[in-house]
């Protein structure tokens, strides 16, 4: 019985849900159970611990708070806030294919790469620290005709995710710990399905999380190339026979 109730307890560590009514029961089976009361207490504690934790870490981090030692925390510094640069232009460039080749090798030589590029549209991720210097060369490519620059302030989501990630380990390492404790087959498959569901999201948290730090890391910029368009070509307006152009396209039609 007490098999099922910690399997429960552990996995309030990654899904919200409220078990302040089992408390008392849980931790007066786990004495059955060859747990000790404050172990049984540290499970449960957790489901309450990890359903607050990502929010009063975002909340600490941009505003001060306590840290896991209960001292007075400090809000990240302008230096250690994450950031995501965004860089969005329209150029119209005399010689388009070869304001395109310019750029390219500019990414190149920050250190970036082409993210993608259809036609004239370019879309490139440059280092964070060389985003101001590439955007700033862009009007040598052409006449910048429409530019935006956006800065996206990601820090709160970088610890929820952060937070979240170290929760759902440390109930994977529980479960894996209640696992070698497990008797009879029931529990164990019970134990195992809880433990698949939690390795799977936090596969899915780090994924979103590399992705958040790789978009944290490059800056992207993109850029659409016009080209200008060639002059008219101007039809003659004259006869090849030089009487008409004597005395005119008109008079000489009325002859007719």
């Amino acid at each position: 019985m007490f098999v099922h109730r910690a399997i429960l307890g552990i996995a309030l560590a990654a899904v919200p849900a409220c078990a302040s009514r089992m408390d008392h029961s849980m931790v007066e089976a786990s004495a059955a159970e060859g747990f000790t009361h404050d172990e049984a207490r540290s499970m449960l504690s957790d489901g309450n611990a990890s359903r607050s934790a990502p929010a009063a870490a975002a909340r600490a981090g941009a505003t001060g708070g306590a840290d896991g030692d209960g001292n007075g925390g400090e809000s990240p510094t302008t230096e250690s806030r994450k950031r995501v640069y965004i860089g969005d232009f329209t150029v119209l460039a005399a010689q388009r294919d070869a304001a395109i080749t310019r750029f390219l090798a500019e990414v190149e030589r920050a250190g970036g790469y082409v993210e993608s590029r259809i036609d004239a549209q370019v879309v490139a991720r440059v280092p964070a620290e060389r985003f101001a210097a590439t955007i700033a060369m862009i009007p040598s490519l052409g006449r910048v005709l429409s530019e935006s620059v956006r800065t996206q302030d990601v820090t709160s989501e970088w610890i929820d995710l952060d937070v979240r990630i170290k929760n759902a380990e440390v109930a994977r390492e529980r479960l894996l710990a209640l696992l070698q404790r497990a008797t009879e087959m029931k529990d164990i498959l019970a134990i195992e399905e809880q433990i698949r569901r939690v390795t799977t999201e936090i596969e899915q948290m780090k994924a979103q999380f590399k992705a958040l730090e790789s978009r944290i890391a490059y800056s992207r910029i993109s850029i659409q190339f016009e080209g200008q368009a060639p002059p008219p070509v101007r039809r003659p307006t004259g006869s090849r026979f030089s009487w008409v152009n004597q005395i005119g396209i008109e008079p000489a039609l009325r002859r007719f």
